[in-house]
């Protein structure tokens, strides 16, 4: 039996209050970001390519790296790093005027939003005791979601006041705040002397492969969610816009993980899984389907439903199966399947969205995450390897 060990609370916190600050930061443009994007193209694909996929290439490059930096190092002072690149992307793309502009800053916006997200989790995961593995994710995770709410409330009442510009001069405020977080961390070294990096020794895990998987599939629906939400809603003349959706999301998402806390760890990784994957699908497929205020809160509960059990069991299972050693390199190649996810997930219903509208692509994005929930429930447990303290 696994010793239960009380978690390192004050540092754990110290991680979950920059990251929450650049979280909030990155809410701000939520659920703006398209409907700025869409000033420069009337092609809703070329707004996916904008919003997700441009940004998904800067963490896909930032995971690998991350890593590097990481290996055998302080977390950090990566996440610092990349809460300043972050800041600077999101004071240069009010400055651009034309779309390819747009893609290179949105990429490096994504650059230092996946140093930050990488450090952040690598960090979280050496903190916590494996038997309370699960309850530190699901405060982590409420940490995160409570940012995702309070930063679109913040960029729709900003865009009200001023405009969208002074939305993305919030962000970059709120991504600078983060950096001072970290100073009162307390950290060593982790995970030992570097060594010769390669990703080759992950890829033997047992079960990352499948996890890989599963992740990809499940976040599919992100990536259509963040690109043709705001795009949906739009036209929408009822109270649930773009933030307050989002708002009611991630409030699901908080009041979930902190009521669950320690039952997080007291059931079957793989049966949190399979409910917010299913909770996922049905919030697909009421996005797509739903025409009122209450319709598109409900699903937006749903949504926070299945994003709120989903994520913080996929990311513990991570650290479950992946060896102390190689964690950050475990960790960056799980992040990937994300990025891949989200960066895809708008750029591939696009044409659905040109030929029909954005509610069609969100019904058929609730495939994805019903792939993934045959992949878990059908494919096995995830077994625990002894060294993944």
């Amino acid at each position: 039996m696994t010793e239960d060990i009380t978690p390192p609370w004050g540092q754990i916190a110290g991680i979950c209050l920059a990251t929450l600050l650049v979280y909030t930061g990155f809410g701000v443009i939520q659920p703006i970001f398209p409907v700025w994007a869409a000033a420069f193209s009337d092609s809703m694909t070329e707004v996916g390519v904008a919003t997700t996929l441009s940004a998904g290439i800067g963490l896909i490059a930032a995971r690998p790296l991350a890593a590097w930096l990481m290996e055998g190092r302080r977390r950090s002072p990566t996440l610092v790093a990349g809460a300043v690149v972050s800041a600077g992307m999101a004071a240069l793309l009010p400055e651009l005027e034309t779309l390819y502009g747009v893609f290179l800053a949105r990429a490096g916006q994504g650059l230092g939003f996946g140093l930050v997200a990488t450090a952040a989790l690598a960090s979280v995961l050496d903190l916590a005791p494996p038997a309370r593995r699960g309850q530190v994710m699901g405060y982590f995770g409420a940490s995160t979601a409570v940012a995702l709410l309070i930063g679109p409330l913040i960029g729709g009442a900003v865009v009200a006041r001023w405009d969208m510009a002074a939305a993305f001069w919030v962000t970059g405020g709120f991504c600078l705040a983060g950096t001072g977080a970290v100073f009162f961390l307390r950290e060593s070294a982790v995970g030992g002397a570097r060594q010769g990096f390669s990703f080759a020794a992950v890829m033997e895990i047992p079960g990352l492969g499948r996890l890989i998987c599963v992740h990809f599939m499940g976040i599919l629906i992100h990536g259509v969610l963040l690109t043709f939400l705001p795009l949906r809603l739009e036209g929408h003349d009822g109270f649930v816009q773009a933030d307050v959706f989002f708002a009611i999301e991630a409030g699901a998402v908080v009041v979930l993980r902190l009521g669950l806390g320690r039952r997080f760890d007291g059931f079957d990784r793989r049966l949190f899984l399979v409910l917010g994957l299913l909770a996922l699908t049905g919030a697909g497929l009421g996005l797509g389907f739903a025409e009122s205020d209450l319709g598109l809160g409900l699903a937006a509960v749903a949504y926070g439903v299945g994003f709120g059990l989903y994520l913080p069991m996929i990311y513990a299972t991570a650290g479950d199966i992946t060896p102390l050693a190689t964690r950050v390199r475990g960790l960056a190649v799980v992040l990937l399947a994300f990025d891949l996810a989200v960066a895809g997930g708008g750029v591939v219903m696009g044409p659905v969205a040109d030929a029909f509208d954005a509610a069609t692509a969100l019904a058929c994005a609730a495939a994805f995450p019903a792939a993934a929930l045959a992949i878990v429930a059908f494919g096995g447990p995830f077994v625990r390897t002894p060294e993944a303290h």
